[in-house]
Parts: C-alpha cells; sequence; structure tokens
C-alpha cells in the first residue's frame, strides 16, 4: 500500500485518473520511472491490488485529510492517524449496528473554512441537479460523459457569477479563470481531491457510441459552460430543474407499477428487462491477473420479475440480439410464471428501454396477441426516456459485475454458477434462474404478415410514444380480435417538456404538457376510442431462427469456442483437464461444422 501511495505524485488526470511515477528499490539502488508493469513484477503485485490501492487512496482512506473531529483546525492528520481514525469508526458502527450517510462521512472529515464548505455546497446541489442517480444501495450518482476541467470551469464560473456584481463573466479557459481572479477557491487538483474524496459515489459515466442519449441534457450542458450572465445561469438551472422533473415522474410512475405487484401479486405481473453490458460477459476472465489470447462473448438478458425473482437468458454466437430474442425470453418468463404459479396475472406490466430489439413492431403485435387469445387481460409496454433508463434491473448487473471481476471465472458453467451465487439473496424467496439458448423460433416472419402496414413513426423522436396499452374488450366491427390498443407519449399525465424557442435567451423554454391515450374517436375519425395493429391472427407455421454467421476467419459457431478453451488450456497447463471438461461439454450444445438451424433441431430430436 505504501509503495503506491509513494508512486503517486498528488496530481489527477482531467478525467479523474490518478498521475503515478512508479519506481523500484530504495536509496542508492532506486530506479525512477518505471513502467507499472515492472513495477508489479518486482514487488510481486497483481493489477487488481493496486487499483484497490489506488481506489483507496482516491476516496480518502490513504490520503492526507484534514482532522475527522476538530472542526476548527487545518491541521493535517498523519497516514496513521487518519487510519486509526477511520478504523475507529468502522469499528464503532459494526458495534453499536448502525452505518454513516456519505454526507455525515463527509461532515466528519471537511475543514471548517469558506472554501472547502463552498466546493461541497457547490458540489452537493450541482451533483444532484445534473447527476443520474443510480438504482443501488450506494446511491451512486452519473454524470454524462465529460472532464473533471469541464465540471471544474461550471464551479469557477458559478463562484466569479457570485463575486462579480455586474452579473457578466468573460470566457477565460480554468487556467485563466484561476490567476486571473481573487475569490475564495479550489485549485485544480485540490478540486479533483475534494472530489473523490467527499464525493467518492458520484462518477462520470463512460462513454459508449451505442448508448441513448438525452439530447435536452446535453442541450442544457452546452448552455451551462457558455452562460455569460447570472441570469442566463439560473435560468438553465431552473431548465434542468424542470427536464428532471419530467424524467422522474416516468420513474415514479413506474415505482406505482412495482408496487402492484408487490403488493397484488396474483393480479399485477411487473417485469423489467434489459442486457448487460457486454465488455462484463465475456470469457474467460482472469481477473486483470491474466490477458488471454482468445475471448468467447456471450450475452446476458435478465429479465427482473418484482416480488418473484430474476430469469437469466445467455445467448452466444449462434443468435444475435434482435426482436426475436426479446419476444422468445417474454415468452419463456410468462411459461415460468404460470409452472411456479399455476397461472399468470391478468395485468402484465412489461418494462423495456428504447432498443430496435425492443421497440420492434413485432413486440407490438405479440403483446396484442397474447391479450387476443386472454393469456393476460391488459399489457401495459413502457419505456423510459432516451438517456433516462437507469433501472433496478442494472443494479442487478452492477451486483453480477462486483462480484465477478475480482474472480477467475474460466468456463461458461463456472459463470453460470457464479450469477446463482450472486444473485441468490439469503432468507429471500425470490428466484434465481439461468437458461443457456442456442436456437429460438422467428416470429418477427410469423407476425411480420398480419401487422397493419400504416403503423410506423411510433418510435421516431418528437412522435415518440413511450407507453401502449393493450386491452381486453369484447369482439366487434371496430375490434375483430376483442383487443383495444391505445398509446401515450409518457406514462405520467402531466409532464413539463423543455422546447426550443428563439424568442429565449437561452433559446429554450419548459412548457407543461396534459397526456392523453391515443388514438380518440375524436383524432381518428372514429366511433370509438382506441385501435388494433394486428389485422389478423397469424396461420402461418412458426419456424426457426437462421443462425447468426460466423464471424470473419472462422468457418464455423464452434470455433471460436474451440481456440478459446485451448487458450484455458495452454493457461493452465496440466491443471486444465476439470476446465477442458466442462469446455467440451459446453461445445457440445452447438451446431456441428456448417449445421443449419433446422438439421440442429432434427438432430437434437
Amino acid at each position: 500500500m505504501k509503495k503506491v501511495k509513494d508512486a503517486w505524485t498528488g496530481n489527477l488526470t482531467p478525467k479523474g485518473y490518478m498521475v503515478m511515477k512508479w519506481s523500484v528499490g530504495f536509496g542508492q539502488f532506486k530506479i525512477e520511472k518505471v513502467c507499472r508493469t515492472a513495477f508489479l513484477n518486482c514487488y510481486d503485485l497483481s493489477h487488481a491490488t493496486v487499483d484497490r490501492c489506488c481506489t483507496s487512496i482516491k476516496n480518502g482512506s490513504m490520503v492526507y485529510i484534514n482532522n475527522f473531529y476538530n472542526d476548527k483546525t487545518n491541521s493535517v492528520l498523519s497516514k496513521t492517524e487518519d487510519s486509526i481514525k477511520q478504523n475507529a469508526l468502522i469499528k464503532y458502527m459494526r458495534i453499536h449496528n448502525f452505518t454513516m450517510s456519505v454526507e455525515q462521512i463527509a461532515a466528519c472529515k471537511i475543514p471548517n473554512n469558506e472554501v472547502n464548505l463552498n466546493a461541497y455546497g457547490w458540489m452537493f446541489h450541482y451533483f444532484n441537479l445534473v447527476g443520474d442517480i443510480q438504482p443501488n444501495k450506494q446511491d451512486e450518482i452519473h454524470l454524462e460523459p465529460c472532464t473533471v476541467t469541464s465540471v471544474y470551469l461550471e464551479y469557477l464560473n458559478d463562484l466569479t457569477l457570485q463575486y462579480n456584481h455586474n452579473g457578466l463573466i468573460t470566457a477565460l479557459t480554468a487556467e485563466e479563470k484561476q490567476s486571473k481572479t481573487s475569490y475564495p477557491h479550489l485549485s485544480f487538483t485540490a478540486f479533483a481531491n475534494f472530489w473523490n474524496q467527499y464525493f467518492p459515489h458520484v462518477s462520470i459515466r463512460e462513454f459508449k457510441a451505442v448508448s441513448g442519449k438525452c439530447n435536452v441534457c446535453g442541450k442544457l450542458s452546452d448552455l451551462r459552460k457558455t452562460a455569460m450572465s447570472r441570469l442566463m445561469k439560473q435560468e438553465i438551472t431552473t431548465l434542468h430543474a424542470f427536464h428532471r422533473s419530467a424524467y422522474m415522474n416516468e420513474r415514479m410512475a413506474y415505482a406505482k407499477r412495482k408496487f402492484d405487484a408487490l403488493n397484488y401479486s396474483s393480479i399485477y405481473l411487473s417485469v423489467i428487462t434489459d442486457g448487460m453490458a457486454q465488455a462484463h460477459c465475456e470469457l474467460p476472465y482472469g481477473a486483470n491477473l491474466a490477458q488471454f489470447s482468445s475471448k468467447f462473448g456471450q450475452h446476458i438478458q435478465g429479465v427482473l420479475l418484482h416480488g418473484r425473482g430474476i430469469l437469466i437468458y445467455r445467448t452466444f454466437n449462434t443468435i444475435s440480439n434482435c426482436a426475436n430474442l426479446q419476444i422468445h425470453t417474454m415468452l419463456l418468463t410468462l411459461q415460468h410464471v404460470k409452472n411456479t404459479e399455476n397461472q399468470i396475472p391478468g395485468v402484465f406490466y412489461y418494462q423495456i428501454d428504447g432498443g430496435s430489439e425492443n421497440t420492434a413492431k413485432a413486440v407490438i403485435a405479440l403483446c396484442e396477441y397474447l391479450v387476443s387469445k386472454r393469456l393476460v387481460i391488459k399489457i401495459v409496454l413502457t419505456r423510459l426516456m432516451v438517456g433516462h433508463t437507469h433501472e433496478d434491473i442494472d443494479g442487478k448487473f452492477g451486483t453480477v459485475w462486483t462480484y465477478t471481476r475480482e474472480k477467475s471465472i474460466l468456463t461458461p458453467d463456472a459463470y453460470k454458477r457464479a450469477l446463482y451465487k450472486c444473485l441468490k439473496k439469503k432468507d429471500s424467496n425470490d428466484y434465481v434462474c439461468v437458461v443457456d439458448l442456442i436456437a429460438i423460433p422467428d416470429y418477427k416472419s410469423f407476425f411480420e404478415p398480419c401487422i397493419d402496414p400504416k403503423f410506423e413513426r411510433y418510435c421516431k423522436e418528437d412522435q415518440t410514444q413511450r407507453q401502449f396499452i393493450f386491452e381486453a374488450c369484447d369482439i366487434s366491427d371496430n375490434f375483430p380480435l376483442g383487443v383495444r390498443t391505445m398509446y401515450r407519449a409518457y406514462a405520467a399525465n402531466n409532464v413539463i417538456e423543455i422546447i426550443d424557442d428563439p424568442n429565449e435567451d437561452v433559446k429554450l423554454r419548459a412548457v407543461c404538457v396534459e397526456v392523453s391515450s391515443f388514438p380518440t374517436a375524436e383524432s381518428s375519425g372514429s366511433i370509438v376510442d382506441g385501435m388494433y395493429i394486428l389485422q389478423k391472427i397469424p396461420a402461418a407455421e412458426l419456424f426457426p431462427f437462421e443462425f447468426a454467421k460466423p464471424a470473419k476467419n472462422e468457418t464455423n459457431l464452434r470455433q471460436p469456442i474451440i481456440k478459446t478453451m485451448n487458450a484455458v488450456e495452454r493457461y493452465l497447463g496440466v491443471n486444465s483437464r476439470q476446465k477442458k471438461d466442462e469446455w467440451l461439454d459446453f461445445i457440445e450444445m452447438f451446431p456441428e461444422g456448417n449445421e443449419n438451424v433446422h438439421e440442429y433441431i432434427k438432430r437434437l430430436q
């Protein structure tokens, strides 16, 4: 631990990474400026161990900090004294069976002076306003992709406005603002350290090109960085608060549906589905201790049934992530509920994100089909606003990643065992079930010929409909399948939207929108409210979905599995027999040679 601490320069990069100067030896034998790998090899340390040390240092458990208890002094504690104080706190809390919030821990350590207290107040307000609170027990807050420098610049801008009575600021860089201002403020390095020490639960979300981004958040973020007056800054902050009310309203509506299922489980079934980050699912995984020449990917589709349990569906290189997979996992989930409870509740709440596999026409058609067959009497299909889709299912994925990231998991079976172990709660009746899927039916081709060709643009930009309601009704000319379908822009009844307005100083304006269900008789020129999407019940045969094509430079779907198995065997050497047997059993699940899906199913029969 001390060696890692000594290697830290005390500075952070703009993205919050620690700037290190690795060295080995001591005294006249000390060698400066070695690489991290040389440092690890010399002291027989793993990357994971050093990462944990760095995290501890950044979170304040190994850095010089101000006195825990004497708020009238700014004297610096030694590392030993600091460790003793923190250990005493932890020990006391364990003995007396209580915990402290992040704010309480900060109150134990923060110096009693204007600069630090003002910085704390600014960060608390800023992070809670622009951050996205994550659904886990640590109440983590994620910021949209940005840099520490950009946040620091906003901090300086806000302080300038507070101390500058004319309400105007000039466009300066962070360095220029630091050198040209006389008001009390933290330096960039102190700001970054302050963030790590007193707000360790706030992090910057990693940029992902495929993840949904909220356009409104992006506009407001850009405006905050360029605002040149106190009034503009205040207006932007107000608009962000209005926008937050919109996406939190949707989350509150989701919470109400969960409550129904938790308290009236015989009537309501509430489910949310999502996929786990692909980078956290690769096999084998060596806990950062080993690198493998070949890796085999798996897709983890989680389905959380509130008050019931969680189902994990694993797919591999035979199945692409598409609407067929989404439909198949939905049907398997309903079948699981039927098998365990001898019935399916009449009202089915299904929560999805805005991915194309979830919002496909075939998924909408399936919902109508299920109601027409009276498997349920009502389905409410809902998606959250783009960029604000993190929910409780992501908390489950976080549990999986936290458990697996420091473990050596070398086979698919080992990963499955880890899923059961980390997701199954003690003293809980909630079930955990992991299902491997190699082949699935082609539902899209089954439903497509029966879908109304005029049904389109329901998930396009301003026309996006975030909730569909499918409800059983009497068969009639207006509803030939006995299903009435309605759609809504939001789940909540009243929502504040942020719209473009060139007449406003910030070019944006908040408007309150009353949300209604459509189509109404008046809007559609019909005599009744509602519509139907399925023009008829599909009568065609349901065929299997074709296997995905092998990757480039691969001749069949087993080849990458065999490569990965051989990589694990080389890594383990003479101790590889058991792991190799697990891989061989796993390979048997897959198609042989260039076998297509029809030949594969026929062979299994």
